[in-house]
């Protein structure tokens, strides 16, 4: 779904934007942006989990600098 999206609004391949919110994804379980939204045995549904991606990701879009972490793990995905 956040693939789709990224590709349709910033016109980015989808093989690409999807390793894109890949990398966006597994930063956020590292550091435990999220996490627990992944953790086995949770009771978070379907719409909870898309929701804190969702919070998550909308707080990256308000203020990531260039030498941020994540800007430069994005930066080394090919094409």
């Amino acid at each position: 779904m956040f693939a789709n999206m990224l590709s349709q609004r910033r016109g980015i391949d989808q093989p690409i934007a999807g390793s894109v919110i890949n990398a966006i994804i597994g930063h956020m379980v590292q550091q435990g942006g999220v996490g627990n939204l992944f953790s086995s045995g949770d009771s978070y549904t379907y719409e909870d989990r898309m929701g804190g991606i969702q919070s998550y990701l909308s707080g990256l879009g308000r203020g990531i600098q260039q030498d941020h972490h994540l800007v430069q793990l994005v930066q080394q995905i090919p094409g």
